[in-house]
């Protein structure tokens, strides 16, 4: 299991246009997916400034210090100038930081720390050159402080065409580069390049499951006694009393697969059409009113992962 939060930074929601956060929580539960499934705790968090940042941050190393062993941050526009900033003030805070197209004027302010975590740097072709020296200055900087086996993916400094599109680019490049420095955590230099992280291969293998399967291997049709608490909640009248209206229905959803869910799937067919997500967030909330969420997310980390990311995207208002 992969140690690491990834937290994507933005300013604080009086800022943001009506129906702007609603959009942004939208695109970024499909964005989350391939970290959630590597196991990595995804979320937002609102910063006015620097100073909030690092608060933010320190009270979520107190609150999460597993996850938060490692620490992953991306922010755009203003916001990248306040994660610069907190940054270069902070630098052990941080494992690995995106700068997103940050606001140019800002962002030329500061200067990378001696000490600086691992870095991308992300602007369209036609940016302004003194923005690209200085992502540049960021990239180079990170470098100083990695091994000699990940140097050239210590800090990168990457040009997207603005004809091929943001999303398309700049943003898949993003993701490829997190992922990459997800391969290198708790890996030695020699190692680091073996490093699986595939949530398949956990979900799949006998041997990786022993103690932790939620079946007795010997006795398949024999569950346990997180099994029994999925069949509990099955037979609840929550989903049974609900209408057509108030469940979700999507040929489009993005997939959450996790072992939870497919057990609960495998207990209540009727259900194969809600979408991974709600199914996620029911599941969870009738756990976490039951005191059993904890327990379960030692069965399964991943499904608990989704459930605290998923339900941080939906308490924003």
């Amino acid at each position: 299991m992969v140690n690491a939060i990834f937290l994507h930074v933005f300013p604080p929601k009086r800022k943001m246009a009506e129906g702007e956060l609603s959009s942004i929580r939208r695109q970024l539960e499909g964005q989350f997916v391939s970290l959630l499934e590597r196991g990595v705790g995804c979320g937002i968090i609102y910063a006015a400034n620097e100073v909030e940042l690092i608060s933010a941050v320190e009270k979520l190393r107190l609150e999460e210090a597993t996850l938060s062993a490692h620490l992953f941050s991306w922010a755009s526009g203003e916001s990248a100038h306040h994660l610069a900033k907190a940054v270069s003030k902070r630098p052990e805070l941080w494992a690995t930081v995106v700068f997103d197209s940050p606001d140019t004027e800002s962002f030329l302010e500061v200067s990378p720390p001696s000490e600086c975590p691992k870095s991308l740097c992300l602007m369209p072709m036609d940016g302004q050159v003194e923005l690209a020296s200085k992502m540049i200055e960021w990239a180079r900087a990170s470098r100083q402080n990695v091994s000699p086996f990940t140097v050239r993916m210590g800090g990168l400094f990457h040009l997207y065409s603005a004809e091929i599109g943001h999303s398309h680019a700049g943003l898949a490049f993003g993701y490829a580069y997190l992922i990459d420095c997800l391969k290198h955590i708790g890996n030695s230099e020699g190692e680091a390049s073996q490093a699986s992280l595939s949530i398949e291969s956990k979900h799949t293998s006998g041997d990786e499951f022993s103690d932790h399967n939620y079946f007795n291997q010997t006795k398949p049709d024999s569950a346990e006694a997180v099994f029994e608490e999925l069949k509990r909640l099955s037979s609840g009248q929550t989903w049974a009393s609900a209408s057509d209206g108030e469940l979700v229905f999507s040929e489009d959803s993005v997939s959450f697969d996790c072992q939870v869910l497919r057990d609960y799937r495998a207990i209540k067919p009727e259900l194969d059409a809600v979408r991974d997500k709600d199914l996620i967030l029911h599941l969870g909330s009738e756990l976490e009113k039951l005191g059993t969420l904890e327990a379960m997310g030692k069965k399964d980390e991943v499904f608990l992962l989704y459930y605290k990311s998923l339900r941080e995207l939906e308490s924003s208002p």
